[in-house]
């Protein structure tokens, strides 16, 4: 099964031993913001509630 988008959905691929999972959208900024947002460390708690 392959289910591909950028609508903000988990695409997955399934192969007899393997599985790959991945989740992409769009995003309406530059890649320099991105990216400034991506490696400021200490504010990922504002938008990655994975961190604590």
């Amino acid at each position: 099964m392959n289910d591909q988008g950028t609508d903000g959905r988990a695409s997955t691929t399934r192969r007899l031993f393997s599985r790959q999972t991945a989740v992409s959208i769009d995003i309406a900024a530059s890649a320099e913001r991105v990216w400034g947002l991506l490696t400021d460390a200490g504010r990922f708690t504002e938008w990655n509630t994975t961190i604590v």
